[in-house]
């Protein structure tokens, strides 16, 4: 009989869920040394997500060989691992939950040790290629843009020379790099140099034979106390190639095993207020 129809509720629907504008991707820079990327992501679902669940963040631009990453999350899960699958132009980094999170709980993820790679000309602000998705049964998200993107820059052509390449013994140090982001006084550069060492006796501060980069400071990094040099821009430089020379007066000796052709453990590194880099 046709005529009019009282009410009814719906009886099934659809489950979608949500990360809202609550997802960040964040570079934050600390002084302890890696040489790797250290990168956290935050975000707060608005669904739950169960154990066997996984959570998809898509990173426009890394690469990587296939991989195993060790995290560390809060909260805390019992098996904190993430899997990397690189594919063209990016890659997938796939957390599966070894435990519940509940919803409307902020989730922070921390990267370990990884061979990823950044993108290679870095990470602009408020990039859009970055994504985030999950398969959850309360609530699947399709991949969203992550709403908050921190910069992250590169620093291009590093080299280290020395001008009395002894092992053992006093050198000049040059060192060569390219930053593609302007240069500003004040800025810091960061040069780690495993087995090198300077007498107590000497000054831990001198200058350079560089116009861009004339101040520089000896330093031992936490936590291990790895040695370090600290260059100090005196001027502002649009980005440019870099060439410092801290010479053989400061009294810097090269290590006593020598510098062999697969040492890994030498990094650099900007402090930047611009681009600032891993």
């Amino acid at each position: 009989v046709d005529g009019p129809v009282e009410t009814e509720p719906i009886l099934s629907w659809q489950l979608v869920g949500s990360f809202t504008d609550s997802t960040r991707l964040n570079f934050p820079l600390t002084n302890e040394p890696r040489t790797s990327i250290v990168m956290q992501i935050t975000f707060v679902p608005k669904m739950q997500i169960n154990v066997g669940e996984t959570i998809t963040f898509y990173l426009d631009g890394f690469s990587g060989p296939a991989q195993t990453i060790k995290l560390v999350t809060l909260p805390s899960m019992s098996n904190p691992e993430a899997k990397w699958y690189p594919s063209s132009g990016g890659g997938n980094l796939v957390v599966i939950c070894s435990d519940v999170f509940e919803p409307n709980t902020e989730v922070l993820i921390d990267l370990g040790e990884s061979t990823l790679a950044l993108p290679p000309d870095g990470v602009q602000a408020g990039a859009t290629g970055f994504k985030i998705s999950s398969n959850a049964a309360a609530g699947p998200v399709l991949p969203t843009s992550i709403a908050t993107v921190n910069q992250i820059g590169i620093m291009y052509d590093s080299q280290l020379r020395f001008g009395r390449p002894s092992a053992g013994e006093v050198s000049s140090l040059i060192i060569k790099f390219r930053l593609r982001s302007p240069v500003s006084p004040g800025d810091r550069v960061q040069i780690g140099l495993p087995g090198f060492f300077l007498p107590p006796s000497r000054q831990t501060r001198f200058f350079t034979e560089s116009k861009n980069w004339a101040q520089g400071e000896w330093v031992l990094l936490p936590p291990a106390s790895t040695p370090a040099l600290h260059l100090l821009a005196t001027e502002s430089v649009s980005g440019s190639s870099f060439e410092v020379r801290v010479p053989s007066s400061v009294g810097i000796h090269l290590p006593m095993r020598g510098v062999s052709l697969n040492q890994k453990t030498f990094f650099i590194r900007s402090f930047a207020e611009i681009d600032p880099t891993i």
